[in-house]
């Protein structure tokens, strides 16, 4: 973060550190490059922060960089930084200001978004934003948002033995095969509505567990 808002001092963004509450190894970065004033504000955002897995020293190879979070995504990162020394080069002014931000603790296990959502929550976002994520040699102009769910369904009953329970108590399970039929069902329909530039929307299932043992009946179903 330190070196990054440095670097952006450098081309003339008035960069600044904003400390994360509870997360004092991880403050963001934010500046503006001044445009015009006479227009809305782009944001060209990124994260700081790694996955947490084991990873080879990095290298440079071939007059490319290898190593952990060199596409995810200090490359994406680099290329925000690009963009203002362009613009700098061929004195534009934008008719709007530039935002930039980067940001740590964005990706589930190790953080919830927190970095982000600290900017957001303070105001600090603009009326657009390009994320230059991803190991394309562009910046996407336009990008579908992502909702991760938890639904868990718990039996009133806990988790008796199977011969213990009584006809009208419902199975958790037969109630989750039935959620998921028409979360299914809903998914395919998405499938048939699409959008501009981007596709369709899509629902990925990707757990269903309930249970702990087979002759009882489960006490919760999460998926």
């Amino acid at each position: 973060a330190e070196y990054y808002a440095g670097l952006l001092r450098k081309m003339g963004v008035a960069a600044k550190l904003k400390p994360l509450a509870g997360f004092p190894d991880s403050p963001s970065v934010w500046g503006h490059w001044e445009g015009t004033g006479c227009g809305p504000t782009l944001q060209m955002a990124g994260h700081l922060d790694t996955i947490h897995t084991p990873h080879v020293a990095p290298y440079i190879e071939g007059g490319r960089i290898y190593g952990r979070g060199a596409a995810d995504m200090k490359s994406g990162l680099a290329a925000i930084t690009e963009v203002i020394q362009v613009l700098s080069d061929h004195d534009t002014r934008l008719p709007g200001n530039l935002l930039i931000t980067a940001y740590d603790m964005h990706e589930y296990p190790v953080g919830e978004g927190e970095g982000c959502n600290d900017l957001i929550a303070a105001g600090i976002f603009g009326d657009a934003v390009l994320v230059a994520e991803g190991p394309e040699d562009e910046i996407a102009i336009a990008g579908k948002g992502t909702t991760i769910f938890d639904i868990e369904l718990r039996s009133p009953a806990g988790s008796p033995h199977e011969l213990h329970t009584r006809p009208e108590q419902t199975n958790p399970l037969h109630v989750a095969t039935t959620l998921m039929s028409r979360l299914i069902a809903w998914g395919e329909e998405l499938k048939r509505q699409p959008i501009e530039l981007l596709g369709t929307e899509t629902l990925f299932l990707s757990l269903l567990h309930g249970g702990d043992f087979f002759n009882r009946l489960p006490g919760n179903v999460h998926i």
